[in-house]
C-alpha cells in the first residue's frame, strides 16, 4: 500500500516537471525571438553617415594635396629664381673679370708707351749740353720744334712773370728777390728757357735775350753753339740769378737780340702778354701811356699790334714764335701774337699748368 503510494508520488513530480520545462522552454524561445527582433537594425543611415564623412575625408585629401603641390610649385619657383640669380651673378662676376683684364692690359699698353716716349726723349736729350729733366709730355712742349740756323731766345722778364692774377703780382713786388726767383710761373720760364736750349738743332747758334724796362744779353757770346757746354752752362746760371721786375718793353727785347745777332732767322718769345712799354700811341686814350702806372688791355692791344708790325716791317723774313703762359688781364694777347707767329710762319701755344 506504501509502495504504491510512492510510485504515485514519483509519477506526479516527473509530469510536473516535464510540464514546467516545456513552459520554461517556451518562454525562452519567446524572449530568443523578442531580443533578436530588438538586435536587428537598419544600417542604411549609418552607411549614408561613414560615406559622408569618407567623402569629407578624400576632399579634405584632395585639398591637402593641391596645398602641398602648390607650396612645392613655390618652392621649385624659389629654387629656379636663386638658380637665375646664380647664373646672373656669375655673368657679373664674368664681366667684371673681362673688364679687369681689359684694364689690366691697358695698363700695360699705357705702361709701354711711356717707357718708349722715355726712350725716345732720352734719345733726343742724349747729345743735348742742357739736360732737363722729366719723361713723357713734360719732357716735351707739343708742337713746338726749335728750328733755325740762327736762333733767338727772347725772356720776358717783367713783374708779371712772377705770377698770373694781378692781386697776387702786386704782392709779390714786395716778396724779398729770393722769393721772387722760386715763385712757380718764373720757375716755369724758366724751365722752358732751359728746354728750347736743350733741342738747339746740330749746327746752329743761338742768343738769349732777357728784358723787361730794360734788356740783356745772357752769357758770353752773342751766338753761342749747341756743342759749347761751357757757354750754355752760363747762360743757365745768368738766368738763374735774374729777379723779375718792371714793364714789358717788347721793341726794346726785339731790338736788343737783333743786334746782338742780325742773322737771326727764327726768335722764340716767352712771356705773359702784350707789351706795356714802348713807342707813343696816337690814340686819344693811349697818348700819355708812359705817364701812368697802369694799362688798359686796348692800350696794350693797340702798343701790341704797332710794335710786332714793327717787328714783321724792321726784321723781315724772321719767323716769331710764341710760347704764352697765363696772365689775368690781358684777353687780347693770344689773337695778337698769332696774327704775328702766323704770319711770319712760326708756332704759338700756351703750355699746360702742370708742365714746369
Amino acid at each position: 500500500m506504501a509502495r504504491k503510494r510512492k510510485e504515485a508520488v514519483d509519477g506526479f513530480n516527473l509530469a510536473f516537471l516535464d510540464v514546467m520545462a516545456c513552459g520554461l522552454g517556451a518562454v525562452i524561445l519567446i524572449f530568443m525571438l523578442v531580443d533578436f527582433k530588438d538586435v536587428t537594425v537598419d544600417t542604411t543611415e549609418e552607411k549614408e553617415r561613414l560615406e559622408s564623412e569618407l567623402k569629407a575625408s578624400q576632399t579634405e585629401q584632395k585639398e591637402l594635396q593641391k596645398s602641398l603641390e602648390e607650396v612645392n610649385d613655390n618652392i621649385a619657383m624659389e629654387s629656379s629664381k636663386d638658380d637665375d640669380n646664380k647664373r646672373k651673378q656669375q655673368e657679373i662676376q664674368a664681366d667684371l673679370d673681362d673688364t679687369m683684364k681689359a684694364i689690366a692690359t691697358q695698363q700695360a699698353v699705357l705702361a709701354d708707351l711711356d717707357k718708349q716716349k722715355a726712350a725716345v726723349a732720352e734719345k733726343l736729350t742724349k747729345a743735348s749740353p742742357v739736360q732737363k729733366a722729366g719723361t713723357g709730355e713734360q719732357n716735351y712742349i707739343v708742337g713746338m720744334p726749335v728750328e733755325g740756323k740762327n736762333i733767338g731766345i727772347l725772356i720776358d722778364k717783367s713783374s708779371s712773370m712772377i705770377d698770373t692774377e694781378l692781386a697776387d703780382i702786386l704782392l709779390a713786388t714786395t716778396l724779398p728777390n729770393n722769393m721772387k726767383v722760386s715763385q712757380p710761373k718764373w720757375v716755369r720760364t724758366k724751365n722752358i728757357a732751359t728746354w728750347l736750349l736743350s733741342r738747339l738743332p746740330k749746327g746752329s747758334r743761338v742768343t738769349v735775350v732777357v728784358f723787361s724796362n730794360d734788356a740783356k744779353l745772357l752769357g758770353s757770346r752773342n751766338a753761342i753753339s749747341p756743342s759749347s757746354t761751357q757757354l750754355l752752362n752760363e747762360v743757365k746760371v745768368e738766368l738763374g740769378s735774374v729777379i723779375p721786375s718792371g714793364g714789358t718793353d717788347l721793341r726794346l727785347g726785339i731790338d736788343t737780340l737783333m743786334k746782338a745777332n742780325s742773322s737771326i732767322d727764327s726768335v722764340y718769345l716767352v712771356t705773359d702778354g702784350l707789351p706795356t712799354l714802348g713807342e707813343r700811341l696816337t690814340s686819344t686814350q693811349c697818348v700819355s701811356l708812359t705817364k701812368r702806372k697802369t694799362i688798359s688791355a686796348e692800350c696794350r692791344r693797340q702798343l701790341g699790334n704797332k710794335t710786332l708790325s714793327y717787328f714783321r716791317t724792321q726784321y723781315r723774313g724772321t719767323k716769331l714764335s710764341t710760347i704764352l703762359l697765363p696772365l689775368e688781364g690781358d684777353p687780347f694777347a693770344s689773337s695778337v701774337f698769332w696774327d704775328t707767329t702766323w704770319a711770319t710762319g712760326g708756332k704759338m701755344l700756351s703750355p699746360a699748368l702742370e708742365w714746369n
